[in-house]
């Protein structure tokens, strides 16, 4: 069974399945390596239940001990390629569009979500370079990341825009209610999405949230 050995081998998809599992399961180690193996391999569950435990699945366990352990890269990529695309990453939250801080502000919207939704997020964040709106191809390039593009960019990219995205939050909405625009019944629905947003982002540190349980 061949079994990832670092987060460059861990999809985006894989690593919500992997959150998923130690969440769902906090004291249940055994449950925890089923799941986390049927993500990782292609065995089912009902395959992996059927192994003998201490002569076949004891050792599979044993090959996930670097989850725990091993803490999520963190340094940033000026760019990455992907499935023969290459996609920018503007780190000026100034340069970003309208459209981007909507949608960022959906799938932020429940500190729940915002790992489940980490695809969407990468999605808004980073498009192929020449590429202008985000909202082109959005549904197809989320499927991409969630399925081909590692946790080791996705997380520091991920990671570093939260954080950016709650230091920018109050700015934005102080000029967009200085703005003509805001009289516009749509608009002020946007602007009550990103204050409540402000508000819960301030109370979360998304790290600990991690499979190996670092904090910001």
């Amino acid at each position: 069974m061949n079994i990832a050995k670092n987060w460059n081998q861990i999809s985006i998809g894989q690593f919500q399945q992997i959150n998923a599992a130690i969440k769902n399961y906090p004291d249940n180690a055994i449950t925890q390596a089923v799941w986390i193996l049927s993500a990782l391999t292609e065995n089912t569950r009902d395959e992996l239940l059927a192994l003998d435990f201490t002569k076949d699945f004891k050792p599979l366990m044993r090959q996930l001990d670097w989850i725990h352990s091993t803490p999520l890269p963190t340094q940033l990529p000026k760019q990455f390629e992907l499935e023969g695309e290459n996609y920018q990453l503007v780190y000026d939250m100034k340069q970003r569009t309208t459209g981007q801080f909507v949608d960022l502000a959906h799938f932020t919207a429940d500190p729940e979500q915002i790992i489940p939704n980490l695809h969407f997020i990468l999605a808004v964040l980073c498009i192929p370079v020449g590429q202008k709106n985000h909202a082109d191809g959005f549904e197809q390039r989320a499927k991409l990341f969630q399925q081909k593009l590692c946790i080791a960019i996705a997380y520091p990219i991920a990671t570093f825009f939260l954080k950016l995205w709650v230091d920018s939050l109050p700015h934005i909405l102080t000029y967009l209610e200085q703005q003509a625009a805001p009289k516009k019944k749509w608009w002020m629905k946007i602007i009550g999405l990103l204050r409540a947003t402000v508000g819960w982002l301030r109370l979360i540190r998304w790290r600990k949230t991690a499979p190996n349980g670092t904090s910001t």
